[in-house]
């Protein structure tokens, strides 16, 4: 099945009966995406999801205030996904936003979707524990890696099987048996991106990072 970003300037025109299915932006972080409207209208006759960007997390715009925007659209815009991007977020800020959305969410057709680099994910991958962290935020949300110019994408680290692939801007492959993929090389960690923060600034009055009702990391408040 062969779905798109309707948001992307290429495929802004494009028409939606040519595909399976569509993602549609409906956040900037926490802002509306100023197209939304125009976008949800133009894509009606295909399954729909909804997509944030979401940008460096902050204590006033947190992963439960993205997540739980996220929670209202999904009422007002019906979908049968709900995409993250999460290239600027960590294994925690990921795992707090999948957990407090579907606390608080409808079930939905399809598991959260997480949009994000092969080479992000590699790179949030750090710290004690991280296999079963990160198996943990698996068993309840998807990986859509995005990865050009490759017969077949590199399976992410700890995943059993992916569904999901951007394998060109904007087009995104999702096969519900699991798409084919290839094994990552033990030398090879991956190139990331040296503006991605490893860990985003926190600013504010702080806040706890709870996961399955536990605290796991104290955000300290700023000092000014």
């Amino acid at each position: 099945m062969k779905g798109y970003f309707i948001h992307k300037q290429h495929l802004y025109d494009a028409n939606p009966t040519n595909f399976d299915f569509c993602w549609v932006k409906t956040r900037q972080g926490m802002d509306s995406y100023p197209n939304l409207d125009r976008c949800w209208d133009v894509s009606v006759g295909v399954p729909r999801g909804i997509y944030q960007f979401a940008g460096i997390m902050t204590a006033e715009e947190n992963p439960w205030h993205h997540s739980s925007v996220m929670v209202q659209d999904l009422q007002n815009y019906p979908a049968d996904w709900v995409v993250l991007f999460g290239d600027y977020m960590n294994l925690i800020e990921l795992q707090t936003w999948v957990g407090n959305f579907l606390d608080q969410a409808p079930p939905i057709d399809h598991k959260p979707v997480i949009f994000m680099t092969h080479d992000h994910w590699n790179k949030i991958l750090k710290g004690d524990d991280v296999q079963v962290v990160a198996e943990r935020l698996i068993a309840k949300a998807d990986i859509c890696i995005s990865q050009y110019n490759v017969e077949h994408p590199t399976m992410p680290r700890y995943c059993q099987k992916l569904f999901y692939w951007e394998s060109e801007d904007g087009i995104v492959q999702y096969e519900p048996n699991g798409i084919q993929t290839v094994d990552q090389q033990p030398d090879d960690p991956g190139d990331p991106d040296p503006g991605d923060p490893d860990v985003p600034s926190n600013p504010g009055n702080g806040y706890d990072v709870k996961f399955m009702g536990i605290t796991i990391l104290s955000v300290e408040p700023k000092k000014m």
